[in-house]
């Protein structure tokens, strides 16, 4: 049978295949045998998620309804959100793209950060915003940390921020594409 992960052509009384892909619960499972204990969403992963899901997006809108702004910063933020909320999904999913989708995430709100440090040094109000900023610049940093670091986040996703994870194959090949057992299809 090919595995719907990678396209990898296993015998039909596997159970898994090489790529973690369990096929009894169509599910991938990163790395089984390496620190079984530590994979899943739980812990800083579960609290990173919900913060990015929920807390963000709800503390920056409630941030627009209050406080009047340009419609530039209004877009903005409402792409933040929705950014932010995707990326959370797909963490809590545990889909190949969720750590990229992170690596994007922290990326962005560290440029965001920074643009507005520079515009607060720039119009000199930097003791009205720039707490929220410095904030903003070192939970990134922290958050960075965690997800290059992290046991859990390696058990679950198979491999930390910056680790290249094994990119799935499209669809199992045809009959006619002379596929040997063990052997990944072009």
């Amino acid at each position: 049978m090919y595995c719907n992960n990678c396209g990898l052509l296993n015998p039909d009384t596997a159970n898994r295949c090489e790529c973690g892909f369990d096929f009894q619960t169509k599910s991938v499972r990163w790395r089984p045998d390496e620190h079984p204990e530590l994979s899943g969403v739980r812990g800083w992963l579960l609290f990173y998620c919900i913060v990015v899901t929920f807390v963000t997006p709800i503390v920056s809108l409630a941030d627009l309804a209050t406080n009047r702004r340009g419609l530039a910063v209004v877009v903005i933020t409402v792409a933040v959100c929705g950014f932010s909320v995707y990326t959370g999904i797909s963490l809590w999913r545990v889909e190949r793209k969720g750590l990229k989708l992170v690596r994007a995430y922290l990326i962005m709100g560290w440029v965001i950060a920074a643009l507005s440090m520079v515009e607060l040094i720039v119009l000199r109000d930097f003791e009205r915003y720039g707490g929220p900023a410095g904030q903003t610049l070192l939970s990134t940093a922290i958050w960075w940390s965690y997800f290059k670091k992290s046991k859990r986040v390696k058990a679950t996703y198979g491999a930390n921020l910056g680790e290249p994870v094994k990119p799935p194959l499209s669809g199992p090949p045809h009959e006619s594409s002379g596929a040997k057992p063990g052997i990944p299809h072009a």
